[in-house]
């Protein structure tokens, strides 16, 4: 049976009480503010970047309430208005948890998982926010192999042992289980990751029997990781990573792209079996042939979609019909291109007003007439930054022609965003959106992750939700889409 986790806060000072299944609060009267709590229901749900999201305002007696039904631990986000109380917290299936927020912002807790939260902000402290540590991290990507190695194998061991000895060894049941794949994964992205920024000349950085050895050593195959937000990156990092690391140096499109354009789900499928079993191989397959439809956005307004297109659905249909226990996965996949196939046949772009940097309100609908390349980003995420490098280049391509380049900024303040583009200047028109994820314009293109670009032919219609990034293969589909009639 599945167990209800209700998240109940009560404002009108943060002391809360404490009771089963129940997060409360109380804090003194204030105007009223939207209260926001976002978390990945299944490792499904976070390999399409879908959150579930619930919103509130506090009632005329400052009280606001939640109720969730899960299955598995989440990792769980709680926001007032435009500031985050908590980020990525753990909680499972029947805990209970209150807090206290003290004049001095120091938070207390209470309730069956106040050791699991305790522990969280000082394993945080200790290894995500300490500045000398952090600089460490990022100077060993410059670092030989087996000093990469060797130091994140030891950070791996460290962490571990810490929250072993923070629990004097009796760390709960399923957090120690959930903690344990957090670190262990975290460790074999990191090498992953070294892997492919390294790679040159079509040759693996760790000799394979090695690097393989590593990855084993981290036991992939683990039931409890599936509740892991980790173990959706090495999902994705392990096929790329293997990949990347043979990848042809001389073509001149990005690697990502080079991905997508081969048929690469065959040998991402054979990684797969070797790593994992049952469940857990059925979401790595998931994750694979997500990715793969995801892939056909790179063929969209090109001769090339319809013949891709039929062979993903085949693919489903046929070849893989009965590798999923789990029906309800394929329907998904399924329900994922067949969406895909819609926006090509045209589905109106849903309009949308934000404020421009002179505070006047741009709908997308006053661009009619024209081809707009929208793209979703902020200046705080870096690989916004790096993707929105290979603009200048596009715009530069399409200069004099009807092409509109509108930017999105989920920034959080105005300043950010100028102080960026003062120093960056990017021409087209930029639209500030403090509200960020959100948003109405986020809801409306289900925006969960960033960057996103977006492409709305000249009659207003969406041609692609999820288009290329401006370094990418989007050139063609934009040529298609101003011969559009």
């Amino acid at each position: 049976m599945r167990r209800l986790l209700s998240f109940i806060l009560l404002f009108s000072s943060f002391s809360l009480c404490a009771k089963p299944t129940v997060i409360c609060g109380k804090m003194e009267a204030k105007p009223q503010k939207k209260v926001t709590i976002q978390y990945y229901a299944t490792a499904i749900d976070e390999i399409e970047g879908r959150l579930t999201h619930f919103e509130t305002n506090v009632d005329g007696l400052n009280n606001f309430k939640f109720k969730i039904d899960i299955n598995n631990p989440i990792s769980y986000s709680i926001a007032l208005g435009d500031q985050w109380l908590f980020a990525n917290k753990y909680i499972g299936p029947g805990d209970s948890l209150s807090f206290d927020f003290s004049d001095n912002e120091q938070i207390h807790t209470e309730g069956s998982c106040k050791e699991q939260v305790s522990f969280q902000f000082h394993w945080e402290s200790k290894y995500f926010r300490d500045d000398a540590m952090t600089k460490q991290v990022a100077e060993t990507f410059n670092k030989q192999p087996k000093v990469f190695a060797e130091f994140w194998q030891k950070r791996m061991k460290d962490q571990i042992d810490f929250m072993n000895t923070f629990f004097r060894g009796h760390v709960p049941e399923p957090f120690k289980t959930y903690m344990e794949s957090e670190i262990r994964y975290s460790y074999a992205v990191a090498l992953l990751q070294y892997s492919w920024k390294h790679a040159a000349g079509g040759r693996a950085v760790f000799h394979d029997a090695e690097y393989m050895k590593l990855i084993n050593d981290v036991n992939p195959n683990n039931f409890g990781s599936l509740c892991s937000s980790s173990y959706i990156n090495f999902l994705r990092e392990l096929p790329y990573s293997l990949w990347r690391c043979h990848v042809d140096q001389n073509n001149k499109q990005s690697a990502e792209t080079k991905f997508y354009l081969h048929h690469q789900y065959r040998q991402r499928d054979s990684i797969a079996k070797k790593y994992f079993t049952g469940r857990l191989y059925e979401v790595a397959l998931y994750q694979i042939l997500h990715d793969q439809i995801k892939g056909l956005d790179h063929y969209k307004g090109t001769d090339e979609f319809e013949g891709r297109y039929h062979a993903m659905d085949s693919m489903l249909h046929n070849t893989y019909r009965n590798s999923f226990v789990d029906k309800g996965m394929l329907a998904r996949l399924g329900n994922d291109l067949s969406f895909v196939k819609a926006v090509v046949v045209s589905v109106p772009a849903p309009d949308f007003a934000v404020r421009d940097m002179n505070g006047k309100n741009v709908k997308l609908s006053d661009y009619k007439g024209k081809v707009v390349y929208m793209s979703f980003w902020s200046t705080a995420n870096e690989q916004c930054i790096a993707e929105l490098q290979g603009i200048k280049g596009l715009q530069e391509r399409f200069k004099g022609k009807n092409v509109e380049f509108l930017f999105v900024s989920f920034d959080k303040s105005k300043a950010s965003l100028q102080n960026y583009l003062k120093n960056n200047p990017i021409e087209g028109t930029h639209l500030l959106e403090l509200n960020g994820m959100g948003s109405d314009v986020a809801k409306k293109y289900a925006v969960t992750t960033m960057p996103r670009h977006v492409l709305v032919d000249k009659k207003g219609n969406l041609l692609n939700r999820n288009a290329p990034g401006p370094a990418q293969n989007v050139g063609g589909t934009i040529d298609y889409a101003l011969q559009m009639q």
